[in-house]
């Protein structure tokens, strides 16, 4: 989404096409079980997500109105290692930011207002 906007386009149609993918990776991992852990030792019940997926920060806004009771805690690393890190992977596909550093720097400073504004 952030890409999209970046660009100049459809603030919109970014958003629709982000919860759309967001409701079908929630789905396809609350399914699998795959990425839920137990909270606690002691309890069973309570199960959270973990999700290193670079881009989730963007469905940040979704996931706090889908789930107003959400905790989220958000693991900063050093911008230049963060960034370093993505430039240096070959992505298979999905991260074409990643691979020019101008559109790194914009993405990551994306990433950093947005996480900044909801003080996580």
């Amino acid at each position: 989404m952030i890409q999209v906007i970046a660009k100049g386009g459809d603030f919109g149609s970014a958003a629709l096409k982000a919860e759309d993918d967001f409701m079908l990776r929630l789905e396809k991992r609350v399914a699998s079980g795959a990425t839920t852990k137990p909270r606690t030792p002691l309890s069973k019940e309570k199960h959270f997500f973990v999700d290193k997926t670079l881009a989730t920060f963007e469905f940040l806004p979704l996931l706090l109105l889908m789930i107003p009771s959400a905790k989220v805690i958000h693991i900063k690393r050093d911008p230049m290692d963060t960034c370093w890190s993505c430039f240096s992977q070959h992505f298979s596909m999905g991260h074409e930011y990643s691979q020019d550093l101008n559109e790194l720097g914009s993405f990551y400073k994306g990433y950093f207002q947005l996480m900044e504004y909801y003080q996580v």
